[in-house]
Protein backbone atom coordinates (compact mmCIF):
# COMPACT_ATOMS: atom_id res chain seq x y z
CA UNK A 1 0.00 0.00 0.00
CA UNK A 2 1.35 3.44 -0.80
CA UNK A 3 1.99 6.01 1.86
CA UNK A 4 -0.24 9.03 1.87
CA UNK A 5 1.12 11.40 -0.71
CA UNK A 6 0.37 14.35 1.53
CA UNK A 7 2.42 13.05 4.48
CA UNK A 8 5.93 13.89 4.57
CA UNK A 9 32.61 -22.94 5.97
CA UNK A 10 31.37 -25.19 8.85
CA UNK A 11 33.35 -24.15 11.91
CA UNK A 12 30.69 -25.86 14.06
CA UNK A 13 32.41 -29.23 13.79
CA UNK A 14 35.32 -27.94 15.86
CA UNK A 15 33.49 -25.92 18.50
CA UNK A 16 32.94 -27.25 22.00
CA UNK A 17 30.89 -24.40 23.42
CA UNK A 18 28.75 -21.45 22.32
CA UNK A 19 30.48 -19.14 19.91
CA UNK A 20 31.39 -15.67 21.12
CA UNK A 21 30.24 -12.75 18.97
CA UNK A 22 30.92 -9.90 21.38
CA UNK A 23 28.65 -6.95 22.06
CA UNK A 24 26.78 -8.77 24.84
CA UNK A 25 24.87 -5.85 26.32
CA UNK A 26 21.97 -7.47 28.18
CA UNK A 27 21.99 -11.00 29.59
CA UNK A 28 19.74 -13.06 31.84
CA UNK A 29 20.34 -16.59 33.12
CA UNK A 30 17.86 -19.16 34.36
CA UNK A 31 17.79 -22.81 35.34
CA UNK A 32 17.90 -24.08 31.76
CA UNK A 33 18.64 -21.12 29.47
CA UNK A 34 20.81 -18.03 29.24
CA UNK A 35 19.65 -15.15 27.07
CA UNK A 36 22.34 -13.06 25.40
CA UNK A 37 21.05 -9.84 23.83
CA UNK A 38 23.56 -8.23 21.48
CA UNK A 39 21.89 -4.92 22.21
CA UNK A 40 20.97 -3.00 25.34
CA UNK A 41 17.52 -3.96 26.64
CA UNK A 42 17.27 -5.72 29.99
CA UNK A 43 13.47 -6.00 29.74
CA UNK A 44 13.71 -7.93 26.47
CA UNK A 45 16.35 -10.24 27.96
CA UNK A 46 14.17 -10.95 30.99
CA UNK A 47 11.06 -11.59 28.91
CA UNK A 48 12.97 -13.82 26.50
CA UNK A 49 14.25 -15.87 29.43
CA UNK A 50 10.71 -16.26 30.78
CA UNK A 51 9.60 -17.61 27.39
CA UNK A 52 12.54 -20.00 27.05
CA UNK A 53 12.27 -21.40 30.56
CA UNK A 54 8.66 -22.40 29.90
CA UNK A 55 9.88 -24.68 27.12
CA UNK A 56 11.80 -27.20 29.24
CA UNK A 57 8.84 -28.85 31.08
CA UNK A 58 6.68 -28.86 27.93
CA UNK A 59 9.38 -30.40 25.73
CA UNK A 60 10.55 -32.99 28.26
CA UNK A 61 6.97 -34.08 28.87
CA UNK A 62 6.38 -34.46 25.12
CA UNK A 63 9.36 -36.77 24.86
CA UNK A 64 8.56 -38.51 28.18
CA UNK A 65 11.88 -37.47 29.71
CA UNK A 66 12.87 -36.59 33.29
CA UNK A 67 12.47 -32.93 34.21
CA UNK A 68 15.93 -32.49 35.70
CA UNK A 69 17.80 -29.30 34.92
CA UNK A 70 20.34 -29.08 32.13
CA UNK A 71 24.00 -29.42 33.12
CA UNK A 72 24.61 -25.87 31.93
CA UNK A 73 22.13 -23.30 30.62
CA UNK A 74 21.72 -23.24 26.85
CA UNK A 75 22.55 -19.90 25.28
CA UNK A 76 20.03 -18.13 23.07
CA UNK A 77 21.51 -15.13 21.25
CA UNK A 78 19.25 -12.29 20.12
CA UNK A 79 20.38 -9.74 17.52
CA UNK A 80 18.88 -6.41 16.44
CA UNK A 81 21.08 -5.98 13.35
CA UNK A 82 20.65 -8.32 10.38
CA UNK A 83 24.39 -8.14 9.69
CA UNK A 84 25.15 -9.50 13.17
CA UNK A 85 22.79 -12.43 12.71
CA UNK A 86 24.17 -13.20 9.26
CA UNK A 87 27.70 -13.16 10.64
CA UNK A 88 26.75 -15.75 13.28
CA UNK A 89 25.02 -17.89 10.68
CA UNK A 90 27.94 -17.60 8.26
CA UNK A 91 30.56 -18.49 10.86
CA UNK A 92 28.61 -21.40 12.37
CA UNK A 93 26.80 -22.95 9.40
CA UNK A 94 28.26 -21.34 6.29
CA UNK A 95 25.06 -19.29 5.81
CA UNK A 96 22.67 -22.24 5.74
CA UNK A 97 20.00 -20.40 7.73
CA UNK A 98 20.23 -16.95 6.18
CA UNK A 99 16.62 -17.21 4.98
CA UNK A 100 15.28 -18.50 8.29
CA UNK A 101 16.53 -15.58 10.42
CA UNK A 102 16.85 -18.07 13.29
CA UNK A 103 18.65 -21.36 13.86
CA UNK A 104 19.74 -23.77 16.57
CA UNK A 105 23.25 -25.13 16.49
CA UNK A 106 23.56 -28.75 17.60
CA UNK A 107 27.30 -28.94 18.31
CA UNK A 108 27.35 -25.87 20.57
CA UNK A 109 23.77 -26.40 21.78
CA UNK A 110 23.03 -22.71 21.33
CA UNK A 111 20.52 -20.73 19.26
CA UNK A 112 20.74 -17.51 17.23
CA UNK A 113 17.71 -15.35 16.47
CA UNK A 114 17.20 -12.03 14.71
CA UNK A 115 14.72 -9.84 16.57
CA UNK A 116 11.82 -9.48 14.15
CA UNK A 117 10.21 -7.30 13.17
CA UNK A 118 13.01 -5.23 14.67
CA UNK A 119 11.23 -1.85 14.77
CA UNK A 120 12.51 1.20 16.60
CA UNK A 121 13.59 1.58 20.22
CA UNK A 122 10.28 3.31 20.92
CA UNK A 123 8.31 0.39 19.51
CA UNK A 124 10.38 -2.13 21.46
CA UNK A 125 9.91 -0.16 24.68
CA UNK A 126 6.15 -0.08 24.13
CA UNK A 127 5.39 -3.69 23.18
CA UNK A 128 8.42 -5.66 24.38
CA UNK A 129 9.35 -8.75 22.39
CA UNK A 130 7.47 -8.90 19.07
CA UNK A 131 5.35 -12.04 18.86
CA UNK A 132 7.25 -13.51 15.85
CA UNK A 133 10.46 -13.33 17.91
CA UNK A 134 8.78 -14.94 20.91
CA UNK A 135 7.65 -17.78 18.63
CA UNK A 136 11.23 -18.29 17.48
CA UNK A 137 12.57 -18.28 21.04
CA UNK A 138 10.14 -21.06 22.00
CA UNK A 139 10.76 -22.97 18.76
CA UNK A 140 14.56 -22.87 18.93
CA UNK A 141 14.58 -23.58 22.67
CA UNK A 142 12.56 -26.73 21.93
CA UNK A 143 15.26 -27.81 19.48
CA UNK A 144 17.92 -27.21 22.15
CA UNK A 145 16.09 -29.43 24.63
CA UNK A 146 15.90 -32.17 21.99
CA UNK A 147 19.63 -31.83 21.25
CA UNK A 148 20.51 -32.16 24.93
CA UNK A 149 18.23 -35.03 25.85
CA UNK A 150 18.06 -37.24 22.73
CA UNK A 151 21.47 -38.47 21.54
CA UNK A 152 20.09 -39.46 18.12
CA UNK A 153 18.64 -35.99 17.43
CA UNK A 154 20.69 -35.49 14.25
CA UNK A 155 18.89 -38.40 12.62
CA UNK A 156 15.37 -37.23 13.46
CA UNK A 157 13.10 -36.72 10.43
CA UNK A 158 11.62 -33.27 9.98
CA UNK A 159 8.09 -34.31 10.95
CA UNK A 160 9.49 -35.17 14.38
CA UNK A 161 12.10 -32.42 14.75
CA UNK A 162 10.18 -29.45 13.35
CA UNK A 163 6.76 -30.85 14.20
CA UNK A 164 7.71 -31.23 17.85
CA UNK A 165 9.35 -27.79 18.02
CA UNK A 166 6.23 -26.19 16.49
CA UNK A 167 3.95 -28.09 18.89
CA UNK A 168 6.02 -26.99 21.89
CA UNK A 169 6.01 -23.43 20.55
CA UNK A 170 2.21 -23.50 20.37
CA UNK A 171 1.86 -24.88 23.90
CA UNK A 172 4.23 -22.30 25.39
CA UNK A 173 2.52 -19.38 23.65
CA UNK A 174 -0.88 -20.56 24.89
CA UNK A 175 0.29 -21.14 28.45
CA UNK A 176 1.97 -17.75 28.55
CA UNK A 177 -1.20 -16.03 27.33
CA UNK A 178 0.60 -14.75 24.24
CA UNK A 179 -1.95 -16.28 21.86
CA UNK A 180 -5.67 -16.88 22.32
CA UNK A 181 -5.79 -20.43 21.00
CA UNK A 182 -4.43 -22.04 17.88
CA UNK A 183 -7.08 -20.95 15.38
CA UNK A 184 -7.44 -17.42 16.78
CA UNK A 185 -3.77 -16.58 16.27
CA UNK A 186 -3.21 -15.09 12.78
CA UNK A 187 0.09 -16.93 12.25
CA UNK A 188 -1.21 -20.38 13.18
CA UNK A 189 -4.51 -19.65 11.45
CA UNK A 190 -2.56 -18.98 8.25
CA UNK A 191 -0.54 -22.18 8.65
CA UNK A 192 -3.79 -24.15 8.89
CA UNK A 193 -5.04 -22.44 5.74
CA UNK A 194 -1.87 -23.43 3.88
CA UNK A 195 -2.43 -27.11 4.66
CA UNK A 196 -6.16 -26.87 3.98
CA UNK A 197 -5.35 -25.41 0.55
CA UNK A 198 -3.01 -28.31 -0.18
CA UNK A 199 -5.81 -30.70 0.72
CA UNK A 200 -8.31 -28.81 -1.43
CA UNK A 201 -5.93 -28.88 -4.39
CA UNK A 202 -5.03 -32.52 -3.73
CA UNK A 203 -1.40 -31.51 -3.30
CA UNK A 204 -0.87 -32.62 0.31
CA UNK A 205 1.44 -35.65 0.39
CA UNK A 206 0.14 -38.80 2.06
CA UNK A 207 0.95 -39.26 5.74
CA UNK A 208 3.31 -42.08 4.83
CA UNK A 209 5.19 -39.65 2.56
CA UNK A 210 5.40 -36.92 5.23
CA UNK A 211 6.76 -39.52 7.66
CA UNK A 212 9.58 -40.14 5.19
CA UNK A 213 10.37 -36.44 4.60
CA UNK A 214 9.58 -36.56 0.89
CA UNK A 215 8.15 -33.05 0.67
CA UNK A 216 10.54 -31.23 -1.65
CA UNK A 217 7.67 -30.29 -3.99
CA UNK A 218 5.75 -28.54 -1.19
CA UNK A 219 6.30 -24.83 -0.57
CA UNK A 220 8.74 -24.11 2.28
CA UNK A 221 6.26 -22.58 4.73
CA UNK A 222 3.59 -25.18 4.00
CA UNK A 223 6.07 -27.96 4.85
CA UNK A 224 6.50 -26.59 8.37
CA UNK A 225 2.73 -26.22 8.69
CA UNK A 226 2.05 -29.80 7.56
CA UNK A 227 4.66 -31.24 9.93
CA UNK A 228 3.26 -29.26 12.87
CA UNK A 229 -0.31 -30.31 12.14
CA UNK A 230 0.63 -33.95 11.62
CA UNK A 231 2.34 -34.17 15.00
CA UNK A 232 -0.57 -32.28 16.55
CA UNK A 233 -3.00 -34.71 14.90
CA UNK A 234 -1.06 -37.67 16.28
CA UNK A 235 -0.94 -36.12 19.76
CA UNK A 236 -4.65 -35.25 19.75
CA UNK A 237 -6.13 -38.36 18.14
CA UNK A 238 -3.86 -41.31 18.92
CA UNK A 239 -4.27 -43.30 22.09
CA UNK A 240 -1.87 -41.96 24.73
CA UNK A 241 -0.04 -45.30 24.94
CA UNK A 242 0.34 -45.39 21.16
CA UNK A 243 1.84 -41.90 21.03
CA UNK A 244 4.19 -42.74 23.91
CA UNK A 245 5.32 -45.85 22.08
CA UNK A 246 6.16 -43.79 18.99
CA UNK A 247 8.11 -41.25 21.03
CA UNK A 248 9.83 -44.05 22.92
CA UNK A 249 10.87 -45.76 19.71
CA UNK A 250 12.20 -42.46 18.34
CA UNK A 251 14.50 -42.35 21.40
CA UNK A 252 15.53 -46.00 21.34
CA UNK A 253 15.98 -46.57 17.64
CA UNK A 254 19.56 -45.38 17.41
CA UNK A 255 20.38 -43.19 14.45
CA UNK A 256 22.35 -42.97 11.27
CA UNK A 257 21.52 -44.09 7.74
CA UNK A 258 18.00 -45.42 7.36
CA UNK A 259 16.76 -44.07 10.70
CA UNK A 260 13.89 -42.14 9.11
CA UNK A 261 12.65 -45.17 7.19
CA UNK A 262 12.92 -47.41 10.25
CA UNK A 263 10.99 -44.93 12.38
CA UNK A 264 8.32 -44.41 9.69
CA UNK A 265 7.86 -48.18 9.37
CA UNK A 266 7.51 -48.51 13.13
CA UNK A 267 4.89 -45.74 13.22
CA UNK A 268 2.89 -47.46 10.47
CA UNK A 269 3.05 -50.83 12.24
CA UNK A 270 2.06 -49.24 15.54
CA UNK A 271 -0.92 -47.52 13.93
CA UNK A 272 -1.97 -50.72 12.16
CA UNK A 273 -2.87 -51.58 8.58
CA UNK A 274 -6.59 -50.80 8.94
CA UNK A 275 -5.95 -47.40 10.44
CA UNK A 276 -3.21 -46.56 7.93
CA UNK A 277 -5.67 -47.14 5.08
CA UNK A 278 -7.86 -44.29 6.35
CA UNK A 279 -5.30 -42.05 8.05
CA UNK A 280 -5.04 -39.61 5.14
CA UNK A 281 -8.79 -39.02 5.21
CA UNK A 282 -8.73 -38.63 8.99
CA UNK A 283 -5.83 -36.17 8.85
CA UNK A 284 -7.64 -34.14 6.17
CA UNK A 285 -10.81 -34.11 8.29
CA UNK A 286 -8.77 -32.97 11.30
CA UNK A 287 -7.39 -30.00 9.34
CA UNK A 288 -10.79 -29.12 7.85
CA UNK A 289 -12.39 -29.09 11.33
CA UNK A 290 -10.58 -25.86 12.19
CA UNK A 291 -12.26 -22.55 11.40
CA UNK A 292 -9.24 -20.26 10.98
CA UNK A 293 -10.45 -16.63 11.04
CA UNK A 294 -7.29 -14.92 9.79
CA UNK A 295 -5.11 -15.06 6.70
CA UNK A 296 -1.88 -13.21 7.33
CA UNK A 297 -0.44 -12.27 3.95
CA UNK A 298 2.54 -10.44 5.44
CA UNK A 299 3.51 -10.46 9.12
CA UNK A 300 2.77 -9.58 11.80
CA UNK A 301 -0.48 -9.25 13.72
CA UNK A 302 -0.82 -10.19 17.40
CA UNK A 303 -4.47 -10.57 18.46
CA UNK A 304 -4.01 -11.67 22.08
CA UNK A 305 -5.40 -9.31 24.70
CA UNK A 306 -7.53 -6.20 24.39
CA UNK A 307 -5.14 -4.36 22.08
CA UNK A 308 -3.96 -6.05 18.89
CA UNK A 309 -0.41 -5.13 17.97
CA UNK A 310 0.62 -5.02 14.32
CA UNK A 311 4.20 -4.45 13.21
CA UNK A 312 5.48 -4.33 9.65
CA UNK A 313 8.93 -5.33 8.50
CA UNK A 314 11.02 -2.43 7.13
CA UNK A 315 10.49 -3.35 3.48
CA UNK A 316 7.03 -4.97 3.52
CA UNK A 317 3.55 -3.84 4.48
CA UNK A 318 1.92 -6.01 7.15
CA UNK A 319 -1.45 -7.35 5.92
CA UNK A 320 -3.91 -9.62 7.73
CA UNK A 321 -7.34 -10.46 6.34
CA UNK A 322 -10.40 -11.97 7.92
CA UNK A 323 -11.23 -15.19 6.11
CA UNK A 324 -15.01 -14.78 6.01
CA UNK A 325 -16.59 -12.21 3.67
CA UNK A 326 -18.76 -9.54 5.23
CA UNK A 327 -21.50 -10.79 2.91
CA UNK A 328 -23.27 -7.43 2.64
CA UNK A 329 -22.72 -4.31 0.58
CA UNK A 330 -23.88 -1.98 3.38
CA UNK A 331 -22.19 -2.19 6.80
CA UNK A 332 -20.22 -0.30 9.40
CA UNK A 333 -16.81 -1.12 10.83
CA UNK A 334 -15.78 0.65 14.02
CA UNK A 335 -12.77 0.54 16.30
CA UNK A 336 -9.75 2.36 17.62
CA UNK A 337 -6.23 2.63 16.30
CA UNK A 338 -3.01 3.92 17.86
CA UNK A 339 0.09 4.63 15.79
CA UNK A 340 3.34 3.92 17.62
CA UNK A 341 6.31 6.27 17.24
CA UNK A 342 9.57 5.33 15.61
CA UNK A 343 8.83 5.18 11.88
CA UNK A 344 9.57 8.18 9.67
CA UNK A 345 5.88 8.41 8.71
CA UNK A 346 3.83 6.02 10.87
CA UNK A 347 0.81 4.69 8.98
CA UNK A 348 -1.82 2.08 9.77
CA UNK A 349 -4.27 0.80 7.16
CA UNK A 350 -7.86 -0.36 7.53
CA UNK A 351 -8.63 -2.74 4.68
CA UNK A 352 -12.07 -3.27 3.15
CA UNK A 353 -13.83 -5.29 0.46
CA UNK A 354 -11.19 -7.86 -0.51
CA UNK A 355 -11.86 -9.50 -3.87
CA UNK A 356 -9.93 -10.86 -6.84
CA UNK A 357 -10.00 -7.36 -8.29
CA UNK A 358 -8.41 -5.72 -5.26
CA UNK A 359 -9.50 -3.92 -2.10
CA UNK A 360 -9.93 -0.53 -0.44
CA UNK A 361 -7.30 0.79 1.97
CA UNK A 362 -8.12 3.51 4.47
CA UNK A 363 -4.72 4.92 5.44
CA UNK A 364 -4.27 6.67 8.79
CA UNK A 365 -1.03 8.65 8.65
CA UNK A 366 0.40 10.47 11.67
CA UNK A 367 0.93 14.14 10.96
CA UNK A 368 -0.97 13.89 7.70
CA UNK A 369 -4.51 12.66 7.69
CA UNK A 370 -6.63 9.94 6.15
CA UNK A 371 -6.56 8.76 2.54
CA UNK A 372 -8.78 6.21 0.80
CA UNK A 373 -7.04 4.14 -1.86
CA UNK A 374 -8.54 1.68 -4.31
CA UNK A 375 -6.06 -1.07 -5.13
CA UNK A 376 -6.51 -2.69 -8.55
CA UNK A 377 -4.85 -6.08 -8.23
CA UNK A 378 -4.55 -6.98 -11.91
CA UNK A 379 -2.54 -3.87 -12.73
CA UNK A 380 -1.08 -3.53 -9.21
CA UNK A 381 -2.29 0.06 -9.37
CA UNK A 382 -3.27 2.37 -6.53
CA UNK A 383 -6.08 4.86 -7.16
CA UNK A 384 -6.40 7.76 -4.75
CA UNK A 385 -10.12 8.22 -4.01
CA UNK A 386 -9.73 11.08 -1.57
CA UNK A 387 -7.72 12.70 1.19
CA UNK A 388 -8.61 14.69 4.31
CA UNK A 389 -6.10 16.39 6.59
CA UNK A 390 -6.61 15.72 10.29
CA UNK A 391 -4.69 16.71 13.39
CA UNK A 392 -6.51 13.92 15.27
CA UNK A 393 -4.14 11.33 13.81
CA UNK A 394 -0.95 11.45 15.87
CA UNK A 395 1.31 8.90 17.49
CA UNK A 396 0.72 7.44 20.95
CA UNK A 397 -2.94 8.43 20.94
CA UNK A 398 -6.02 6.23 20.55
CA UNK A 399 -8.18 7.39 17.65
CA UNK A 400 -11.79 6.31 17.21
CA UNK A 401 -12.64 5.46 13.63
CA UNK A 402 -15.84 4.56 11.85
CA UNK A 403 -16.09 3.30 8.28
CA UNK A 404 -19.64 3.36 6.90
CA UNK A 405 -19.97 1.46 3.65
CA UNK A 406 -23.08 2.48 1.71
CA UNK A 407 -24.58 1.71 -1.67
CA UNK A 408 -21.90 3.52 -3.64
CA UNK A 409 -19.79 5.41 -1.12
CA UNK A 410 -17.67 4.93 1.99
CA UNK A 411 -17.60 7.55 4.75
CA UNK A 412 -14.80 7.75 7.32
CA UNK A 413 -15.32 9.39 10.70
CA UNK A 414 -12.63 10.12 13.27
CA UNK A 415 -13.54 10.67 16.92
CA UNK A 416 -17.23 10.67 15.90
CA UNK A 417 -16.78 13.42 13.26
CA UNK A 418 -17.12 12.67 9.50
CA UNK A 419 -13.91 13.65 7.74
CA UNK A 420 -13.93 11.97 4.32
CA UNK A 421 -16.38 10.43 1.84
CA UNK A 422 -15.35 8.65 -1.35
CA UNK A 423 -17.38 7.20 -4.22
CA UNK A 424 -17.06 3.46 -4.81
CA UNK A 425 -17.94 3.69 -8.50
CA UNK A 426 -19.91 0.46 -8.39
CA UNK A 427 -17.20 -1.51 -6.60
CA UNK A 428 -18.47 -4.48 -4.56
CA UNK A 429 -17.58 -4.25 -0.85
CA UNK A 430 -19.01 -7.56 0.38
CA UNK A 431 -15.61 -9.25 0.74
CA UNK A 432 -13.53 -9.66 3.91
CA UNK A 433 -12.07 -6.78 5.87
CA UNK A 434 -8.53 -6.66 7.23
CA UNK A 435 -5.85 -4.73 9.07
CA UNK A 436 -2.51 -3.41 7.89
CA UNK A 437 0.64 -1.57 8.92
CA UNK A 438 2.77 0.33 6.44
CA UNK A 439 6.34 -0.90 5.96
CA UNK A 440 8.43 0.10 8.97
CA UNK A 441 5.36 1.15 10.95
CA UNK A 442 3.75 -0.29 14.06
CA UNK A 443 0.48 0.32 15.79
CA UNK A 444 -2.32 -1.17 17.82
CA UNK A 445 -5.95 -1.89 17.09
CA UNK A 446 -8.71 -2.11 19.66
CA UNK A 447 -12.38 -3.11 19.65
CA UNK A 448 -12.53 -3.50 15.87
CA UNK A 449 -16.15 -4.55 15.35
CA UNK A 450 -18.31 -5.18 12.31
CA UNK A 451 -21.82 -3.80 12.69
Amino acid sequence: MPRQIHALGMISLFLVGPAVFGNEQSTRSGKHFRIVCHFDNDDVAADALKTAEMVWPVATKLFALPKQAADEPFEIHLFRALADYERADRELTGGKFKRNLAFSHWSTQSAYILLQPSGSDEILDTIGIPLPTRRLIAHEAAHLVRYATLPNHRSHPHWLADGAASWVEEEVLKRGGWVDGVAEDPNMSTMILKVAKLIEDRQLPAVSVILRDRMDDVEWGARYAARWLLLRFMKDTFDADLFRSIVGEARRLGGGTGYGERLASFVERAIGDDEMRVIDEKFAAYVRAFSPPWEEVYRSLDTAGKAWTQIAFPDTNAIAWRTKPVGKENYTLVGRVKLLPGAAHPQMNLLLGRSRDGFLSVAFNAGGGVTIFNHHSKENRWENLGFAASDVIRTDSWIRFRAEVGDDAVEISLDRKPVLTASLNGRSMAGPWGLGAQSGSAGQWRKVTLK
